[in-house]
């Protein structure tokens, strides 16, 4: 008896837009990058949030960034 093996099909997770992520989503449909900056901290949040980690004010505002860099592996 000959029995084929057929392997398991797994489907992607995909990610869930939310009203705190909407911003991020909505620019990448816009082919642009957008994420969180923080006055208070002086730094670039990233993965969007609610508030501003370490001092949890309520200042984040959505800035669009290059997408440049440098890659180090």
């Amino acid at each position: 008896m000959s029995e084929t093996f057929q392997r398991p099909t797994f489907e992607r997770p995909m990610p869930v837009k939310t009203p705190t992520s909407a911003p991020f989503w909505d620019a990448l449909a816009q082919h642009k990058i957008a994420i969180q900056y923080s006055p208070s901290t002086d730094a670039w949040v990233f993965y969007p949030r609610v508030r501003a980690p370490r001092t949890l004010a309520n200042d984040l505002v959505w800035r669009e960034i290059s997408g440049a860099g440098t890659l180090y592996t």
